[in-house]
């Protein structure tokens, strides 16, 4: 039956061939039809394969959308946790030039008479060693000093 159907529609076929002035010879007019529907199974097969290929690239679109989207979120979320890091040095160093100063100067102030001292007995132990070495006084001469110094 349907050999009959597409028999059927190949004479259809020739007839709107032979109305549009396509074919005039009878064998002329089978090569066309045959011809004809070569070229309508081809184009519904590359029809079908385009569609196809258009089904697999937006799935491979829609996956590599996805990726990107996860990829997109991990670089933000590395770069907020970058300027996190770097408040956290910048945030303590910015509050002690603010708040340190007056902290660091009533410092000084408390050990300013102990740091002079020890400037002033560097100076005098310099001077006094000086004076040791040129009075000529010898290392067991020295050593006696210390020592009655010592148990005083």
């Amino acid at each position: 039956m349907s050999h009959n159907m597409s028999h059927i529609g190949k004479e259809e076929k020739v007839e709107e061939l032979k109305k549009k002035g396509v074919v005039e010879d009878a064998d002329e007019e089978k090569e066309t039809v045959v011809l004809h529907e070569k070229k309508q199974n081809v184009s519904q097969e590359s029809t079908e394969g385009l569609k196809e290929l258009i089904e697999k690239n937006i799935k491979w679109s829609q996956v590599i959308y996805n990726q990107n989207k996860k990829i997109k979120h991990r670089l933000t979320l590395l770069v907020l946790g970058n300027y996190f890091r770097l408040l956290l040095i910048l945030v303590p160093l910015i509050l002690a030039i603010v708040y340190l100063p007056p902290y660091i100067e009533d410092l000084w102030k408390q050990y300013e008479p102990l740091i002079n001292t020890y400037i002033n007995s560097q100076d005098t132990m310099s001077s006094l060693l000086n004076t040791v070495n040129n009075s000529g006084l010898d290392r067991q001469q020295l050593q006696n000093i210390l020592n009655q110094m010592g148990q005083q």
